[in-house]
């Protein structure tokens, strides 16, 4: 039944008929409940102003450290596309010591 492609035209035209029409169910519920339900909401706007501004902050962060990011990530591009050959000093590798200590010493528990 799911499949035939008609009958969900017409489950999704009645669907989208319903979409923001009151469903009188807040009606229904005692004053101090739709009181406690309002309260929430006003939390909930609250929450949501400060979300947005989070992610506004996270935003400003992530474009300050792309700028950072973009003269390394072009840098390789141009080594791996044999535009750029590395200095010897480039290519020396150096092992921090407390990096191969967690690597090579098993954790004993």
């Amino acid at each position: 039944m799911m499949q035939n492609p008609q009958i969900l035209a017409a489950l999704q035209e009645r669907l989208d008929g319903l979409n923001g029409s009151p469903s009188g169910y807040m009606e229904s519920l005692p004053k101090v409940v739709k009181r406690r339900v309002n309260g929430l909401k006003n939390l909930q706007v609250k929450c949501a102003h400060i979300e947005a501004k989070f992610y506004e902050e996270v935003h400003e962060l992530e474009r300050k450290y792309a700028a950072l990011y973009q003269p390394l990530f072009d840098k390789r591009s141009d080594i791996v596309k044999a535009a750029y050959e590395p200095t010897d000093e480039e290519c020396e590798w150096k092992i921090d010591e407390e990096e191969e200590l967690t690597v090579s010493e098993p954790t004993v528990s």
